[in-house]
C-alpha cells in the first residue's frame, strides 16, 4: 500500500467514524477526540447523519386527501409525502407532522411544514402533513362541551383563548386514525406498494405545531378558568418538538411536562424568538420533562437564526438547516427504527461538534439559560 494510499484508507475511516459507522463497543476517549477532530475538517457537511439523502429536498407529494373527526364539521385535509425513488413493495414508518401558527382558512390545505416533511420523507419516512382549519361555531361549542362548560355562555368565550390546544392535537389524533385509509389511498391506482408500519410511529411539529406535539405526548394544558386537561396519545414511539412553545404559554406551566415518559427531540435556537416570546422559555420544557436518558435538546447558537428559520427552507447551504435536519433523522432512526448506529451517533460528539463549525455559529456560551441559571450546553441529553 502506497503512502497516499493509507492517507486516503485513514480518512476515509476517519469520515466513517464522524458519520457513525462504529463498531458496537463503547466509545473511548480516544476514539472519541478521533471523532470530533474529523468533523472539524472539510469533511464537516458529510458528518450529519444521512447528509447525502436529505440536502435535496425532494419527495413524492399525495395531495387532495381528508379525514373526518368527531370534533369537526368538516374533514380534515392532509398532504403526504411519499420518500422517493420507491420500488417494489416497502413497508416504512410514519410521522405525522403539524404546522406551526394558527389555524388556517377553511378553504385550503396548508404547505406550512413542507422543507421538514421533504426532509424527512429523504430519511425514509412517509410524513403526513396535517392541516387545521379554523374552527366554526359548532365546533367552538363542541369545544366547550368536551370542557364541561355550557356553550354560548360566558364561560365558554373565556375558554376560547387556549382552544387551540385542544382542537390541534384532537385534528392530529384523527389522522392517525385515519392512517389506514391513507395507506389504501396511496395504494389505490398501483402508483405505490406501502404498508404503513403504525406501530413505527412519530409526530413532530414547528412552533405552535411544537405544543400539539407536546400535548399528545403527555403535556397537560390549563384553559383559562384554571383547570388542568390532557389529550395524551398512546400510539406515538417519539415526538420532534422544533421551536417549542414555552413553559408559559398557550395553556403550558412548568408542571404541564411532568407526564412526557418517551423520547423527545426538542430544537430551538438564539434567534428562536418573537416579539412576545423570549428564548428562555422555549429551553424550559426540555428541563421541565422527566430525565428518562432519551430528551434531547439541540440549541443553535447563531445570529442567523430566527423563529422563522426553524421551520427549514429550500436553501441547503445553511448550516444550521443541515444540522436541525440531520440530527432529527438520527433521532427518529434510533427511536423509531431503533436503529443503533443512529443512537451511537446521538450519543458521539458530532452533533455538538457540527454546532459550532461554521463560521455563522458560534463557539461562545449561549444566553439562554436552564432551570439553575446556568447557560445550556449546544446538544443535551436527559
Amino acid at each position: 500500500m502506497t503512502i497516499r494510499s493509507k492517507f486516503l484508507f485513514v480518512s476515509l475511516s476517519m469520515i466513517s467514524l464522524a458519520c457513525g459507522e462504529i463498531s458496537n463497543e463503547e466509545l473511548n476517549a480516544t476514539a472519541e477526540s478521533a471523532l470530533t477532530r474529523a468533523c472539524l475538517t472539510h469533511v464537516t457537511p458529510d458528518c450529519g447523519y444521512k447528509a447525502d439523502e436529505l440536502m435535496s429536498p425532494v419527495a413524492s407529494i399525495v395531495r387532495d386527501m381528508s379525514f373526518p373527526a368527531a370534533h369537526r364539521e368538516i374533514d380534515i385535509p392532509v398532504t403526504v409525502y411519499v420518500p422517493p425513488r420507491l420500488t417494489g413493495a416497502v413497508s416504512l414508518p410514519v410521522v405525522v407532522w403539524t404546522h406551526g401558527g394558527g389555524f388556517i382558512p377553511r378553504d385550503r390545505p396548508s404547505t406550512q411544514g413542507k422543507y421538514w416533511a421533504s426532509h424527512l420523507a429523504q430519511a425514509g419516512y412517509v410524513v403526513v402533513l396535517v392541516s387545521h382549519h379554523e374552527p366554526s361555531a359548532w365546533e367552538i361549542d363542541y369545544y366547550c362541551e368536551q370542557h364541561d362548560v355550557e356553550p354560548g355562555t360566558p364561560a365558554c368565550e373565556l375558554i376560547q383563548i387556549n382552544m387551540a390546544a385542544y382542537l390541534k392535537p384532537s385534528d392530529t389524533k384523527a389522522v392517525i386514525d385515519g392512517l389506514d385509509a391513507i395507506e389504501a389511498r396511496l395504494n389505490e391506482y398501483d402508483v405505490y406498494d406501502i404498508e404503513l408500519l403504525t406501530e413505527q410511529l412519530a409526530v413532530g411539529g414547528w412552533s405552535g405545531g411544537s405544543g400539539s406535539t407536546l400535548r399528545l405526548a403527555g403535556a397537560s394544558y390549563r384553559v383559562e378558568d384554571g383547570r388542568m386537561f390532557s389529550i395524551r396519545d398512546e400510539r406515538p414511539v417519539a415526538f420532534i418538538a422544533v421551536s417549542p412553545s414555552g413553559d408559559d404559554r398557550v395553556g403550558f406551566t412548568p408542571e404541564s411536562f411532568a407526564g412526557i415518559e418517551r423520547p423527545v427531540l426538542t430544537i430551538t435556537a438564539e434567534g428562536d424568538v418573537k416579539p412576545d416570546v423570549s428564548i428562555e422559555p422555549r429551553v424550559r420544557p426540555h428541563y421541565h420533562m422527566p430525565a428518562t436518558g432519551d430528551k434531547y435538546q439541540m440549541y443553535i447558537n447563531s445570529d442567523a437564526t430566527a423563529h422563522g428559520t426553524m421551520n427549514l427552507s429550500p436553501d441547503d447551504t445553511i448550516m444550521h438547516n443541515k444540522v436541525q435536519a440531520t440530527t432529527a433523522a438520527a433521532f427518529l432512526d434510533a427511536k423509531v427504527r431503533r436503529h443503533r448506529k443512529a443512537q451511537r451517533y446521538l450519543d458521539s460528539h458530532v452533533i455538538g461538534e457540527l454546532l459550532i463549525s461554521d463560521p455563522t455559529l458560534r463557539s461562545e456560551a449561549p444566553t439562554a439559560l436552564d432551570l439553575a441559571g446556568v447557560p445550556v450546553p449546544l446538544w443535551n441529553r436527559r
